[in-house]
């Protein structure tokens, strides 16, 4: 008699099975695998967004300097499709005009630079990765659209259109013909 008290003492005792073990760390390891991986989603749209942010940054930054030029200089040629915009400061008798240009000049890695010329002075560099500039004159409007560069790590390079647009009158109040 001792010993079948003995025996049902052991068989009353709780534990866990082998079985009940692999079931719950495989449901653990489901689990902790979906959590994981939307974190994982989350920092990538995150930091997509942080790009998107820092070109947008650039590009007004870009926008910056062309909006103070179109206060200054008359609009002379907003060339669709070609990424320039020419500007030229009022004629003073016989002297030949100021001009100021901004174009795109490729760079390596397929990124350009825009750069802009003062009259008869050597380029510099206003923004990099700005991909193309549009320039629309009509009416007393002039529209710049600008597309930049999102440079990403984890992916080939995004463009970014600038937002807001900028839109503003020249300062010869009208567009060129």
């Amino acid at each position: 008699m001792n010993r079948d008290r003995g025996r049902l003492r052991l068989g009353a005792q709780g534990g866990y099975t082998v079985v009940e073990m692999i079931i719950t760390m495989a449901l653990t390891t489901i689990v902790s695998g979906a959590v994981f991986s939307s974190f994982l989603i989350l920092d990538r749209i995150q930091t997509a967004w942080e790009q998107r942010d820092q070109a947008r940054a650039v590009g007004v930054l870009a926008e910056q300097s062309i909006l103070r030029d179109v206060q200054a200089y008359d609009v002379v040629t907003p060339v669709a499709g070609s990424n320039t915009l020419k500007l030229e400061g009022v004629s003073t008798g016989q002297n030949p005009k100021f001009t100021v240009t901004y174009f795109l000049q490729p760079s390596g890695g397929g990124t350009s630079v825009l750069k802009r010329v003062a009259g008869l002075a050597l380029p510099t560099t206003v923004a990099h990765g700005v991909q193309s500039i549009e320039a629309k004159c009509s009416g007393n409007t002039l529209t710049l659209v600008m597309k930049v560069d999102a440079i990403s790590i984890r992916s080939k390079a995004e463009q970014v259109v600038v937002n807001p647009v900028l839109t503003l009158t020249p300062r010869n109040g009208t567009c060129p013909p």
